[in-house]
């Protein structure tokens, strides 16, 4: 594939587009919060075993917010990657067809799996092959080399860009038998690279509020997950909702009233800091 073809022709990169990381455990809500992002929505589906027919039925979920003259949440277009050659194919049409047909979020599900694809092909192996080789140093340098490389030609794109990612968790200190979720699960450098490059990296998590579960998330790190805000816009947690954040982001036109009291409403009710422990 020509690098060429990942770039607009002949003009620079539009500014006033987000970049987002949210990172969390299975089952919490991370591509539901992508059915939220500003469409028309373009999906690249790495996990085989739950983006798919998830992503296929979104539209029929409920949201917190419904932006005012938006009747529609099913994404405009969505690939089924296996190898990362079809990621990178995948960029390469949005380069070309994106602005023609005017996608506005481009939503990689989930960027762990591209991660795992992106090992495969650097060993030689396809998903489903026993995987009992190990990475060399070599090895770790080219896939950061690889997993940048799919960074930087995505952001180069005048369109709303959100990774999903699976959590690293590790033991807790105090109990061997106890894990905590720690930052985003990439490989190498990556787990560095990814969050330092995007306006946050927020952890969607699911909390313990006046004995109901609640999903949130937190955009601040603590002594356990690594989350940060990088505009110093948004509140220690937030609503997952793309539409509130990229207002208070600035990336999208100011609540009005109505939502921001909906907006009030629905913070006070994710303050709480407890949430549900986990262990082995």
């Amino acid at each position: 594939m020509k690098t060429s073809k990942l770039f607009w022709d002949g003009e620079l990169p539009a500014q006033g587009f987000a970049r987002l990381m949210v990172f969390g455990q299975t089952g919490a809500g991370k591509s539901t919060f992508g059915a939220s992002m500003p469409g028309p929505r373009f999906i690249i589906a790495a996990d085989p075993n739950a983006s798919v027919p998830l992503h296929r039925t979104l539209g029929d979920l409920p949201r917190v917010f419904t932006p005012e003259g938006e009747t529609s949440r099913r994404p405009a277009g969505m690939i089924t990657v296996e190898t990362f050659s079809d990621v990178m194919d995948a960029v390469s049409m949005l380069a070309v067809e994106g602005k023609k047909r005017g996608i506005q979020s481009i939503i990689v599900d989930s960027l762990t799996s591209v991660s795992e694809l992106c090992i495969y092909e650097t060993l030689g192996k396809r998903r489903g092959d026993k995987n009992d080789s190990k990475l060399s140093m070599q090895d770790y340098g080219t896939l950061f080399v690889k997993l940048d490389g799919l960074r930087h030609h995505l952001h180069q794109l005048p369109m709303h860009i959100l990774w999903l990612a699976g959590v690293k968790r590790v033991r807790t200190t105090d109990d061997p038998n106890a894990i905590r979720p720690e930052g985003p699960d990439l490989v190498g450098q990556s787990a560095d690279r990814f969050p330092a490059n995007c306006q946050a990296s927020l952890y969607i998590e699911r909390a313990y509020v006046n004995g109901k579960s609640a999903v949130r998330l937190r955009t601040g790190s603590d002594h356990e997950v690594i989350a940060k805000d990088n505009t110093g816009t948004l509140a220690q947690y937030e609503v997952p909702d793309a539409y509130v954040l990229l207002s208070k982001m600035g990336f999208l036109p100011p609540l009005s009233e109505s939502e921001r009291a909906r907006a009030v409403s629905a913070q006070e009710s994710i303050k709480t800091p407890k949430v549900a422990g986990l262990t082995l």
